[in-house]
């Protein structure tokens, strides 16, 4: 029987585990708000896309979602950004939703409604995260947003 670092024995996995494939493809959405840094919005995205590639098959599924009112959101470096939908649009579930940064989170503009959505959201998906200033959009008006209530929910914070 196979061994682990620390000395104890551990089960083999059987054939038919390991190449039976039962997990469903799972909805990663990230958020930006105008002015978006891209590198916020397309460094997550890569690193899920790149899993789908090493892994062989597909396992995630990115969305760039607006925080705004338009799918054009302007970026940091004056390159417009076009998602594929605004956060009104996205009507499936999702499995992890990262929000994006920007170079100064008072500057961001996102839609009135967008801290509403995204409360409501935290409450329905197993994972909530941001990407360097973007926590700061969380918890802007932390308070109102009420994000981590739900025992499947964490915020995590991802920094470049």
């Amino acid at each position: 029987m196979p061994v682990n670092q620390d000395g104890k024995q551990r089960k083999k996995r059987s054939e038919s585990s390991t190449n039976v494939v039962t997990q469903r493809l799972r909805r990663i959405a990230i958020v930006a708000a105008p002015p978006v840094r891209m590198l916020d919005v397309f460094g997550p995205a890569e690193v899920f896309t790149d899993a789908n590639r090493l892994r062989g098959e597909p396992a995630y599924e990115v969305e760039i979602i607006s925080a705004g009112d338009d799918r054009m959101i302007a970026s940091h470096v004056g390159v417009p950004l076009l998602a594929h939908r605004t956060f009104r649009d996205l009507r499936t579930p999702v499995d992890t939703l990262l929000v994006a940064g920007g170079d100064d989170p008072s500057e961001m503009r996102y839609s009135p409604d967008f801290l509403g959505w995204l409360r409501e959201q935290s409450t329905n998906i197993r994972r909530l995260g941001s990407v360097c200033t973007g926590a700061q959009t969380c918890s802007t008006d932390a308070e109102r947003l009420h994000i981590g209530t739900g025992a499947a929910n964490w915020l995590i914070n991802i920094l470049w």
